[in-house]
């Protein structure tokens, strides 16, 4: 099990605290709208950083829309097509597919509708993912930050819908523990889960603050088979001071789950 932290900003005290890798936001380090000179300088930092980045959050930046008439497919797939050489140029690997702006629909917007046109956008740029070596974590987000795929249940219906196999599940557990959902769903997703996230269920905050017990989530992950990365994705209080004991504590869990 290999355990990492969401962002860029403390990766070398991170690497110092005992972390695998780092995760991070691919919209604003990547910069995919950026010229090739922005992106150089870009592509250093990341290939310079103390940890490694197999995974990186934020597909999309809220200004890019999904639905309606404001979609302008031509950009997303240019925007996804610079942004996958570039995952694929630092060495990484997944890329989460959260984007809880991007992914609401405007209001009044038929759901059915929504839903369709993000699988069909999906299954555009699946392809192009693989192509570099690149797959698509489907995100569930709480209903309070996104108007589709809010639970585990759907979005692993979603991720059978697209039927690519560059299109695959994440597991977060503040966003389960906030839609309340039971955790046979990960049952359910077993052979589809490439990738986790961790925060307090109930505060969001880190684990080792919140005293969180994330044991019965990941009992259910060990018994589908996972064995991958764990991002901590939290509201830190303390960064500096908290990353270790969130290490330890999310390492001895997982040991005990």
């Amino acid at each position: 099990m290999r355990i990492g932290i969401c962002g860029l900003d403390r990766a070398a005290i991170a690497r110092d605290a005992g972390y695998a890798f780092v995760e991070p936001a691919a919209a604003y380090n990547l910069k995919p709208d950026a010229g090739d000179g922005e992106w150089a300088a870009l592509r250093e930092r990341l290939l310079t950083c103390p940890l490694p980045t197999p995974a990186c959050n934020l597909l999309l930046g809220g200004d890019l829309k999904l639905f309606g008439p404001e979609r302008d497919m031509g950009r997303l797939e240019a925007y996804c097509g610079r942004l996958f050489e570039r995952l694929e140029a630092i060495g990484c690997t997944i890329q989460v597919f959260g984007s809880g702006k991007a992914r609401t629909p405007p209001a009044g917007y038929a759901a059915d509708r929504a839903l369709d046109e993000l699988i069909e956008f999906t299954r555009r740029i699946a392809p192009m993912a693989a192509a570099h070596g690149v797959v698509l974590a489907m995100e569930h987000l709480r209903r309070a930050e996104c108007g589709l795929l809010t639970t585990v249940a759907e979005t692993t219906r979603f991720v059978r819908e697209v039927n690519h196999p560059a299109v695959r599940l994440l597991i977060d557990t503040y966003h389960l523990a906030q839609e309340g959902e039971p955790l046979e769903v990960i049952d359910e997703a077993a052979g589809l889960i490439v990738h986790v996230h961790v925060a307090d269920g109930v505060t969001r905050h880190e684990p080792s603050r919140a005293g969180s017990d994330l044991r019965p989530v990941f009992r259910r992950l060990k018994a589908v088979g996972y064995d991958a990365g764990i991002s901590v994705e939290c509201a830190w209080q303390d960064i500096d001071r908290e990353l270790k004991p969130t290490r330890d504590l999310v390492a001895a869990q997982w040991a005990e789950a």
